[in-house]
């Protein structure tokens, strides 16, 4: 099973996603609590990685990008770093 159908079986309240469902199901969908904060530190670190200053005038690189490979580099799947990145826009 992949995130989008995990995603679209949690049920609606008030017009939204309930948030402490889609967080239970978030944390199974990758392992765990441990895992979820892993994966979320990774995020972190890629965003931190990524964010330039003014004084810089290189291109930096994307935070999508960073953020898939330090996420694939420790053992997650794309499906769930995407599920973490796409929770974050």
């Amino acid at each position: 099973m992949n995130w989008q159908q995990v995603y679209d079986a949690i049920p609606m309240r008030f017009g939204r996603k309930d948030e402490q469902i889609l967080t239970q199901a978030f944390e199974d969908f990758v392992g765990g609590v441990s895992q979820a904060r892993r994966l979320f530190n990774l995020y972190k670190q890629a965003k931190n990685t990524t964010s330039g200053n003014c004084f810089t005038l290189q291109k930096m690189p994307n935070t999508h990008d960073v953020f898939l490979e330090l996420a694939q580099e420790n053992g997650f799947t794309e499906d769930q770093a995407e599920a973490l990145y796409y929770s974050m826009q």
